[in-house]
């Protein structure tokens, strides 16, 4: 039997040189570790930057058109790591600032523009700019970095006509908001082409177009639309046909002062499929145009954009989204 003898010297020095080697290791393992995951104290977000910018600020509702393609849009950009921001944009911040200045200052590399028109400053600046940009609803510049994305309203317009035709209407009326922006333009024109495509005429007296001028609320819609509405049943109508939603909502009421019944007197077309339609009594027939998926391709617009991809413009094909609004015309239309 073999025994083994350790003084407490010996054993001192093993121990202690053991526990120095494992601290030495543990302190550069621990060192490479720190410089292999150091990070700052406070985090800095190096996301790309994007911008939504807007005119219209009275609007940004959840039942208003801005708001499902302002949250596909978000919903994309949050997909693909980038950051944006809502910012609202006033004739004063155009004059002051261009805009590839602009976009210089808040470091961002792209733009999704809602509720401009072609007048507006940066919209004319855009033919020169070298930042990415994306127009919804507006004419685009020729520019390499622009593209326009909407719904094709000259054909929902068409849409809209061929189904009042369909049930027995002849006179068929157009409320339209401002032409000064193109995609009213647009309206118009699909307006006559359906009227056209239907064997119908165009009459003056059967068109109204609202003031630019006018305040962009709800409330004073009623200053602006009471008389379009007399003006319009007068001359004979048997349909309407809105510009928007909430044109649609205000003519409505306008109808029923007059006396009207809908759809039994007169049948009304709105514009968007806002979750306000079903709340009207009736439920109003509208032009859906498909808010969401605008979000969505104004994002994968702007991303093909950045490879380089040379796009002028994205037309979405719109519906219409039958409710309670429309039907066959009376016999005897002498409302007034």
């Amino acid at each position: 039997m073999s025994f083994f003898i350790f003084s407490y010297h010996s054993v001192k020095i093993v121990v202690f040189r053991f526990f120095n080697y494992y601290n030495k290791n543990i302190s550069n393992t621990v060192k490479k570790a720190k410089e292999a995951h150091a990070l700052p104290r406070k985090k800095v977000n190096t996301a790309p930057k994007l911008c939504i910018l807007m005119r219209n600020e009275h609007f940004f509702t959840s039942t208003d058109y801005e708001y499902a393609i302002i949250n596909e849009f978000q919903f994309m950009a949050a997909s693909w790591k980038y950051n944006v921001s809502l910012i609202f944009i006033t004739d004063t911040d155009m004059a002051e600032t261009d805009y590839d200045t602009y976009m210089q200052s808040g470091h961002y590399i792209g733009a999704f523009f809602i509720g401009f028109s072609e007048k507006d400053i940066w919209v004319t600046q855009l033919e020169n700019t070298s930042f990415p940009t994306v127009l919804l609803d507006c004419l685009a510049p020729a520019g390499p970095y622009v593209t326009c994305i909407g719904s094709d309203y000259i054909l929902g317009m068409d849409l809209a006509v061929s189904h009042l035709a369909a049930l027995g209407h002849t006179k068929i009326a157009f409320i339209n908001d401002s032409e000064n922006m193109a995609v009213n333009s647009y309206r118009k024109e699909g307006y006559l082409c359906g009227l056209k495509k239907n064997g119908l005429t165009f009459s003056r007296k059967l068109y109204f177009s609202l003031s630019e001028n006018r305040n962009a609320l709800p409330a004073p819609f009623s200053g602006y639309i009471k008389p379009a509405v007399t003006k319009i049943v007068k001359a004979g109508a048997t349909a309407i046909i809105c510009g928007s939603d909430t044109i649609a909502s205000a003519v409505m009421d306008g109808c029923r002062a007059l006396g009207c019944q809908i759809p039994q007197d007169i049948s009304i077309i709105g514009c968007h499929s806002l979750s306000l339609c079903e709340r009207l009594n009736p439920p109003l027939t509208s032009i859906d145009v498909e808010r969401a998926a605008l979000g969505y391709f104004a994002f994968t617009s702007l991303r093909e954009l950045f490879r380089g991809m040379p796009l002028q413009s994205v037309k979405l094909r719109p519906r219409l989204s039958l409710r309670k609004s429309t039907a066959a015309p009376c016999r005897d239309n002498t409302i007034l």
